[in-house]
């Protein structure tokens, strides 16, 4: 744990008297995602840090393209309602 508050600074547990240290939900969380990324996915050191910094980061055009890809269905089930309604 020591090694991962080296090399991702996001991880950085408050220390107590006697340098316990003492780890928030979100940095249990954080540590989880890192497992994960290291012994489940087969990432390096680097290539996690990569993984968790892209993560953090908002995308705007992720969103443009889920918008189109919502408005799509709609448009779809709205066309599906017409046949079935009755007139």
């Amino acid at each position: 744990m020591r090694y991962w508050e080296q090399e991702f600074p996001e991880l950085s547990p408050t220390r107590r008297k006697g340098g316990r240290r003492y780890y928030t939900r979100n940095e249990v969380e954080l540590i989880r995602k890192i497992m994960i990324l290291l012994y489940e996915q087969g990432y390096t050191i680097n290539g996690a840090r990569r993984q968790l910094k892209m993560k953090s980061e908002p995308s705007l055009e992720g969103t443009d393209s889920v918008k189109r890809h919502i408005d799509s269905s709609i448009a779809q089930l709205n066309e599906v309602l017409e046949i079935l309604a009755p007139d």
